[in-house]
């Protein structure tokens, strides 16, 4: 009896090691994803930002007018810009989806750990139950 209390203590003890174990795990991927999501929102601010900044610069080199000295630099200098920014555009959205991909990574951890957690909560249960049928 002494030894099949103790080896339920310890079984118990066990289990209750590995759930706060993945509970740490799940926590940190909460945390995770939390970051993922700010860094997200400040791509998307980036790119809103870039967006105007193109539009103006378009704006601007259609208002240019090619009469006035040194226009056609000007105009090379505003359509260089412009290849700037839609490459920059180009970068925030590429990084805006690598955060959407690592958001859907972290997703899937959490579904694991949380399959985790759930399978060691019902060993635990059946542990206690045929502990507590012995």
């Amino acid at each position: 009896a002494e030894s099949t209390a103790a080896l339920r203590s310890a079984a118990e003890a066990a289990v209750k090691q590995q759930l706060e174990a993945a509970r740490g795990e799940v926590q940190q991927h909460k945390t995770e994803s939390a970051r993922l999501r700010t860094r997200l929102s400040d791509l998307e601010a980036v790119l809103l930002s870039e967006r105007s900044a193109a539009s103006s610069a378009s704006q601007a080199a259609v208002k240019v007018s090619l009469a006035e000295q040194g226009a056609t630099t000007r105009e090379a200098a505003v359509l260089e810009r412009e290849r700037e920014l839609e490459a920059a555009i180009a970068e925030a959205q590429a990084e805006r989806e690598e955060a959407a991909k690592q958001r859907r990574e972290a997703a899937e951890e959490r579904a694991t750990f949380q399959t985790t957690i759930a399978a060691v909560e019902r060993r635990a249960r059946a542990a206690a139950e045929e502990s507590s049928r012995a």
